[in-house]
């Protein structure tokens, strides 16, 4: 068992290192310091792997280091379990799996929804001063937000705001019931 928890120290320490990159690249885009090339020399190849991955881009977001923490994630779980145990069925592990990448899907549609929660109070509190920000957010809300409206609402010139509305309420639901379902489910799969 001694060898189980050193991995699980590794893992853990290997995705806070990808965490740091991750840190790193936001904030300093050109950082080029010793400490951060021996980190981004350890973390890359990894990374990489995953930034190949055509499931690893939505747009012009890189979710690559989200999807290199699920697998490591993952990895430790199951780590875990078996310390726990000193098993592992093939239960647990699915249920692992759809824990994690639950747990992905989530902060992206918690990500969504701050920013869209955001940009409709900016819309709402604020002249029509378009700045980068709105910009961005709405280059990626306008489509998004008209389709999902239009699940519910069969006028075809809805405003952006009311469509923006229902968009922030589709995806709070998705999110509560998302989370109510997967918690069963998991919890299911563990009882097997």
């Amino acid at each position: 068992m001694k060898f189980l928890e050193m991995l699980a120290f590794i893992f853990s320490l290997y995705t806070m290192l990808i965490v740091v990159n991750i840190i790193l690249k936001w904030l300093y885009p050109n950082s080029n310091g010793r400490g951060s090339r021996m980190i981004f020399q350890v973390t890359d190849p990894f990374l990489n792997f995953f930034r190949k991955l055509r499931i690893s881009h939505i747009g012009y977001i890189d979710i690559s280091p989200l999807l290199a923490v699920m697998v490591l994630s993952i990895i430790n779980q199951i780590l875990g379990r078996i310390r726990e145990l000193g098993t592992i069925t093939i239960w647990a592990v699915i249920a692992i799996i759809i824990s994690s990448v639950w747990n992905v899907i989530m902060t992206l549609l918690l990500a969504v929804l701050i920013v869209a929660v955001v940009r409709y109070l900016f819309l709402m509190f604020t002249t029509n001063k378009m700045n980068s920000f709105a910009n961005m957010c709405d280059a990626f809300f306008i489509p998004l937000s008209s389709r999902i409206a239009s699940v519910f609402i069969k006028n075809e010139s809805s405003s952006y705001q009311l469509n923006l509305i229902i968009s922030i309420i589709v995806v709070a639901v998705i999110l509560t019931v998302g989370s109510f379902c997967i918690t069963y489910l998991t919890g299911f799969l563990l009882g097997l």
